[in-house]
């Protein structure tokens, strides 16, 4: 048998442990020299650093919609004015006619009834607005009159009285309602949120 040497072991590539780093020295040393040049460079607008050839993805590629005023409360209808407390009733009782005598206030008058002459006629009025009416001449939260309009203000919309909150919320800037798209279209990047397409970098890269 033919006696198989160290270099024709290392010819055929089979190495000791000890032998492989010095191997592969020796063969790198024999490959010409190539130099690479990187520029090293940072974004003034996301921080990242490193050479823009090689830079994954523009830090500015994407927009989103936002509101540029913050969403607020308001009364999405106005108000008039009504009287809280609707019940009618009469602030002077019944004058019965024959003895002058006087019945109390109440709301819906019926005590009147029994004040009836031999003929069955009503015999009395109330003096405060010189009616029989029995439904009331005036509202029971102010004591004016019917006719009258309404002692305080409310909205329509939720029948607050006017210094409350508002009942519905939106934005100020478009007057979209809560959850509504945004108005105004910027750069998504949240150290640059420059209006889309205006501040350097911004640059959709889908449409490239």
């Amino acid at each position: 048998l033919e006696l198989i040497t160290q270099e024709k072991y290392i010819k055929y590539g089979y190495l000791k442990d000890d032998q492989i780093g010095s191997e592969v020295n020796k063969k790198l040393s024999q490959l010409p020299i190539a130099q690479i040049n990187f520029t090293s460079e940072k974004c003034n607008k996301c921080g990242t650093q490193g050479d823009r050839r090689f830079v994954y993805a523009p830090c500015h590629a994407k927009s989103q919609w936002y509101h540029p005023q913050s969403i607020m409360a308001y009364h999405p209808q106005g108000g008039r004015n009504v009287h809280p407390r609707p019940q009618l009733y009469h602030p002077q009782g019944w004058r019965d006619t024959r003895t002058g005598d006087m019945f109390g206030a109440i709301f819906t008058v019926g005590i009147h009834t029994a004040v009836r002459d031999g003929m069955g006629k009503l015999c009395g009025y109330y003096p405060c607005c010189g009616t029989q009416n029995d439904t009331g001449c005036s509202y029971r939260c102010c004591d004016k009159k019917k006719d009258k309009s309404g002692c305080e203000w409310r909205y329509y919309c939720c029948n607050r009285q006017s210094n409350a909150k508002g009942c519905a919320l939106k934005y100020p800037c478009c007057n979209a309602k809560k959850g509504g798209k945004g108005c105004v279209e910027r750069c998504s990047n949240s150290a640059c949120y420059a209006k889309w397409g205006t501040g350097p970098g911004c640059i959709e890269t889908s449409k490239e």
